[in-house]
């Protein structure tokens, strides 16, 4: 039997998850900058008030350097 991936998707997207604890120092202005320079390639997952996942599909870079 193959894996339900392979009947239902074509292609898998490969992502890139940077998790970001808010309460240190200087997290949440780089956490900012990161989401700017991303966006729209990249999504945020808020875990809690405190902690924070951005979700970066790759090849969103060779898309901006165009």
């Amino acid at each position: 039997m193959d894996a339900p991936q392979n009947e239902f998707y074509t292609e898998p997207r490969p992502e890139t998850l940077v998790a970001f604890d808010l309460r240190v120092y200087g997290a949440q202005p780089r956490f900012n900058r990161e989401k700017r320079a991303w966006w729209p390639h990249a999504t945020v997952e808020r875990l809690d008030k405190d902690h924070a996942v951005l979700v970066v599909r790759t090849g969103g870079a060779r898309e901006i350097a165009r």
